[in-house]
């Protein structure tokens, strides 16, 4: 992990791109606006991913929470890949693993595994389960992840790479508050769409991988 990749920046950063056209607006406020924005991009474009590795197997667990291996100021949104040793894990719905088990419950299963779902966003559930704890053969996952609501800062290269396209974000949710002397629904409307067309451009460069040499941060994700 780089000094680029490892450090965190603060919200107000982004100040300097919005005071300018929203005087009026309170800090507090600009701080949320920016904080939503940052959460939303991320979740939307998935460029946020963080390998989690050495996670060991076992017996007779099938669910394993992600979450306590990142940093406490981000969420799991996503997982990007997910390894049993040298085995790859295939993401399956809860009805995909019905049809390929059915003469089975796959639910108390225990062997090798080959499949993963998930019931929540941070933890994922492997099927079937372990049969013995193994320390030798580790888990490895990518996840894709987001600042939480009670962040103070992000990734310094979400602020160095989309400092504009986040601010687009933001704008629209502040001009698009009723009852505030800077409520615009057409500039909300036309700061919306900016966003949007800018986190869709982003996703599509993260789905077709730009690289998959950085820890922190990878572009490469299967579907």
């Amino acid at each position: 992990m780089s000094f680029y990749e490892d450090t965190e920046v603060s919200y107000d950063l982004f100040m300097s791109e919005l005071i300018p056209y929203l005087p009026d607006v309170p800090e507090l406020v600009v701080t949320q606006a920016i904080r939503n924005a940052t959460i939303e991009f991320c979740e939307k474009t998935r460029y946020l991913q963080e390998n989690v590795s050495n996670i060991t197997p076992i017996a007779n667990i099938d669910w394993y929470d992600l979450g306590q291996y990142i940093d406490g100021t981000y969420t799991v949104v996503d997982i990007i890949e997910a390894w049993y040793g040298d085995v790859l894990l295939i993401p399956k719905s809860v009805e995909q693993l019905t049809k390929i088990y059915r003469a089975n419950d796959w639910q108390t299963m225990q062997g090798q595994p080959y499949y993963f779902y998930r019931r929540r966003n941070h933890v994922m559930n492997i099927v079937p389960r372990p049969s013995f704890t193994n320390p030798l053969t580790p888990m490895q996952v990518l996840v894709a992840k987001a600042p939480t609501r009670v962040s103070t800062t992000v990734a310094y290269p979400i602020y160095e790479h989309f400092l504009e396209q986040i601010c687009f974000g933001a704008r629209s949710r502040l001009y698009g508050t009723p009852g505030q002397p800077y409520y615009d629904p057409k500039a909300a409307m036309d700061y919306r769409k900016r966003f949007f067309d800018a986190t869709n451009e982003v996703r599509e460069r993260v789905n077709r991988g730009l690289t998959r040499a950085a820890v922190n941060i990878e572009f490469q994700r299967w579907t």
